[in-house]
């Protein structure tokens, strides 16, 4: 989600995937309420900006980090 929000742009819309198939049980967020998406997030206060390998992004509600060399990524949800 955080690498989303990163490159998103206008009409851009995004949805949580682990694969195709929901048989047998192997999805493991196919019907789970992500609580995320709950969170408000408001419109971007501008584009990403990159450090090196890092790349970060204000939202009205939340600042998003993404560090492509270590491989993490971090959603900081403001308090309302």
């Amino acid at each position: 989600m955080a690498l989303y929000l990163i490159c998103a742009e206008p009409y851009s819309y995004f949805m949580f995937n682990d694969g195709y198939g929901v048989d047998n049980g192997r999805s493991m967020i196919w019907m789970k309420d992500i609580p995320e998406y709950q969170y408000p997030l408001g419109a971007p206060i501008g584009e990403a900006t990159q450090e090196g390998y890092v790349y970060k992004r204000a939202f009205r509600h939340a600042k998003v980090t993404v560090d492509i060399k270590q491989e993490t990524a971090e959603i900081i949800w403001r308090e309302l």
